[in-house]
């Protein structure tokens, strides 16, 4: 009959629509945010300073609350302002919004790095154990998620000797030294430590050699 033979394509235009929605309501936030993030890096590049940018990434963090980028930015844009402010409500801002970046994205090494290079750079200024274990546990977690990169393990290994786990420093040390090595024989120009870091895990790992000729 007539009700059977407009039913189904009905139902089938309803379905479409419904599908239609339900993309357009998932990645609507996730283009409006990225456009922020574009908008927000393309005016740090022209302006030349992170701080020009905090509205738009704050934007784009609003737009999709589930994307790590926009509170990798504003974790940016809050450690340039505590750089020149040098106020601990900076630099808390900067370590809180990299830890919601990192709640969002839990397995990134890099993430978990930068974290600890804030903690890192908050110990050069002040030092303190606090800071330094902060820094350590961080250091810690992206060497355990990316334990093959030599930056990582020398980053580790200053942290390690900062917070005073000399045996973890001296094993990182090593580790670093060994992948550098390999990287040079392999020619991966890109992950060459530098002098000042092969000056330093040297050292660390001379404190070893020390040790076990006592």
């Amino acid at each position: 009959n007539s009700f059977d033979r407009w039913a189904v394509p009905a139902m089938l235009l309803a379905c479409l629509a419904l599908l239609v929605a339900c993309v357009v309501t998932a990645t609507l936030p996730v283009t409006k945010s990225t456009a922020a993030l574009s908008i927000g890096r393309s005016v740090r590049l022209v302006d030349g300073h992170p701080l020009a940018a905090e509205r738009d990434f704050r934007q784009a963090a609003e737009d999709d609350p589930l994307s790590p980028d926009p509170w990798q930015e504003l974790s940016g844009v809050h450690f340039a302002r505590w750089m020149r402010t040098s106020e601990a409500d900076d630099f808390e801002q900067a370590a809180a919004a990299q830890r919601e970046a990192i709640a969002r994205d839990p397995i990134s090494a890099g993430r978990w790095r930068m974290l600890g290079q804030l903690w890192m750079r908050r110990y050069e200024q002040l030092p303190s154990p606090e800071f330094a274990r902060a820094a350590y546990s961080a250091m810690l977690e992206a060497v355990e998620r990316y334990p093959h990169l030599a930056t990582a393990q020398a980053d580790l290994a200053v942290a390690a000797q900062q917070a005073g786990e000399a045996p973890r420093a001296r094993e990182a040390a090593r580790t670093a030294l060994s992948l550098d090595a390999a990287n040079h024989e392999r020619g991966h120009v890109d992950k060459y430590l530098t002098k000042d870091q092969l000056a330093k895990l040297r050292g660390l790992a001379e404190i070893d050699r020390a040790d076990s000729a006592k």
